[in-house]
């Protein structure tokens, strides 16, 4: 479906485009119809009174043509789009369409991991782009201003990041409706390096949190949905923030992402005594030595002694009541079926978690993605294998040590 919505602003430069914002998303029935990262755009194109139309397309169908007719027949003088992995083919195919009167300018994680120099051989037809967090940068752009973070066609890429405060930034839950499901973040950014990985946050190198003030405000915002998926990639990095936050929360479905290395019995203690219902979300990923070692899992650290780690807090938390969830990836470089079952037989013997497992995807941009061919690795699609995966995405379905038939057998469990 085709959400547009008329935002003009009140500009006092006479020199400010007139955006028209493009969200590809993958839209479930029960999800907002607009995202929570074009909806951190939009409120703080607002705020900065930027003229704006906001058009949210849901392409888990694929591409509506009708919509995208929408956009490119708009008056806007330049099309914003936010490329991810999901949406790739569609970016492409707006690219093709798009007139000489209009600027592309593009965003998102398939720009912000690309490598100086680099942006134009993949989008020979975007005029600007944006690397990191797109928010303040869209809005100077529009205003003619230039930032860091902003590169435009023809000239010198500095593989700047754009990087806004967080304190500065209006809540998305200012345009926000009212919904049964939201997603959430309440900081950004990883304090790890994993090698497979776009979490990786290029500017801080670390997690940044939003101010009390604002998380005050977007809970009482939330209070009527019942079911929150928590988008911080590493939600329990930080004790003090993570036991505010669940003191706070009502009673609700609440999914974390968490890293069981971090797991410990304050938190699990906060976990079971906390108004929602809880599910630990833990991206154990591998418990082989080796492959922890490829994957950059702790970087500088010792395999062995990360493994033992992972197994000890993985056996902590079966002492409490929380709801827990185990992922797997399988593909990764140097594993076999044989080692990828051994992690698998040990967390289905040891804990009482929920597995699921997700073939490697080579995310643009990441250090894998760059050694795909030191390890044979093979890109394609299994997807009718898998119901957690879309046709768009491409994955690993082949590695010099895990074959094409072990892949399907894998992802047939």
């Amino acid at each position: 479906f085709l959400i547009v919505r008329n935002c003009i602003g009140t500009p006092t430069d006479h020199h400010m485009r007139r955006l028209a914002l493009v969200g590809l998303d993958w839209i479930r029935a029960k999800d907002p119809p607009l995202s929570l990262g074009l909806a951190s755009i939009v409120a703080n194109l607002r705020r900065h009174a930027v003229h704006h139309e906001v058009h949210s397309i849901n392409v888990a169908n694929g591409l509506d043509q009708d919509a995208l007719e929408r956009v490119i027949s708009s008056d806007a003088t330049d099309i914003c789009i936010g490329a991810f992995v999901w949406n790739e083919p569609h970016v492409q195919e707006i690219l093709q369409r798009v007139g000489d009167h209009q600027r592309v300018v593009l965003g998102g994680p398939q720009v912000s991991y690309v490598e100086a120099g680099a942006l134009e051989s993949y989008y020979p037809r975007a005029d600007v782009f944006i690397r990191g967090y797109a928010e303040d940068a869209l809005a100077q752009y529009a205003k003619g201003h230039h930032v860091p973070g902003i590169h435009y066609k023809g000239t010198r890429d500095k593989g700047l990041q754009a990087s806004p405060s967080l304190e500065q930034l209006p809540s998305p839950f200012e345009v926000l409706e009212k919904n049964r499901f939201h997603r959430w973040e309440t900081q950004r950014g990883c304090a790890y390096q994993c090698s497979f990985c776009q979490h990786r946050d290029p500017v801080h190198r670390g997690v940044s949190r939003f101010a009390e003030e604002r998380l005050t405000f977007e809970l009482e915002e939330l209070r009527h949905t019942r079911d929150i998926a928590l988008l911080d990639p590493t939600f329990n990095q930080h004790l003090a923030h993570t036991t505010w936050v669940l003191d706070r929360i009502h009673a609700c479905h609440l999914a974390l992402q968490i890293r069981p290395e971090k797991l410990n019995r304050r938190f699990l203690e906060a976990c079971e005594q906390t108004r929602a219902e809880v599910v630990l979300e833990m991206g154990v990923q591998s418990l082989e030595p080796e492959e922890m070692r490829h994957i950059d899992r702790i970087k500088g650290a010792d395999p062995t002694k990360c493994v033992d780690l992972v197994k000890r807090k993985l056996r902590l938390a079966e002492d409490f009541d929380v709801r827990r969830e185990i992922s797997l990836i399988y593909g990764l470089p140097g594993q076999s079926y044989d080692s990828f079952m051994r992690t698998y037989d040990w967390c289905k013997t040891h804990t009482t978690a929920s597995i699921s497992t997700f073939p490697l995807m080579l995310l643009r941009g990441t250090p894998l993605y760059h050694l795909r061919d030191r390890w044979n690795m093979r890109e394609g699609y299994i997807a009718e294998h898998s119901w957690r995966l879309t046709a768009n995405i491409p994955h690993v379905v082949e590695t010099n040590t895990m074959p094409a038939a072990d892949m399907i057998r894998i992802s047939e469990m």
